[in-house]
């Protein structure tokens, strides 16, 4: 599982957009996500549509229709605004996401993004705004 926050500067306006990015490799049959689950910057549980839930190249799938059990990955996107990231750098446990499998849960899929990185992202884009407007 690979997990981070992405931003996408405008160079001419300066507009930002994040995005959480999820990689995953597991091994099973074909998972369906469509929604990410956290608390928003009041505490709030908000579930949110993924902006993509993206097949990897499954080549080391024998069965060509992939009904089978075998090596999958996926890609997960969902934006969010910065506020919602600046509220979550402040919880030092970390900002918990869980996207959504089956209806059961059986396939939900719980990770932690610790506040270093999103501090981190947040500082670089505060510090190439600057000088865009240098």
């Amino acid at each position: 599982f690979d997990s981070h926050v992405e931003a996408h500067v405008d160079k001419r306006t300066g507009e930002t957009r994040f995005e959480v990015h999820q990689s995953l490799r597991y091994w099973g049959s074909q998972r369906l996500y469509d929604t990410v689950h956290f608390a928003d910057r009041d505490g709030n549980l908000v579930a949110q549509r993924l902006d993509h839930a993206r097949r990897g190249d499954d080549t080391m799938c024998p069965n060509s229709d992939f009904n089978g059990d075998c090596a999958l990955t996926m890609k997960l996107v969902f934006s969010v605004d910065e506020t919602q990231l600046r509220a979550a750098m402040t919880r030092a446990e970390g900002w918990d996401l869980k996207f959504k499998g089956r209806p059961n849960g059986r396939d939900d899929l719980r990770i932690r993004i610790v506040p270093a990185e999103i501090e981190g992202l947040l500082l670089a884009v505060d510090d190439y705004r600057a000088t865009l407007s240098a």
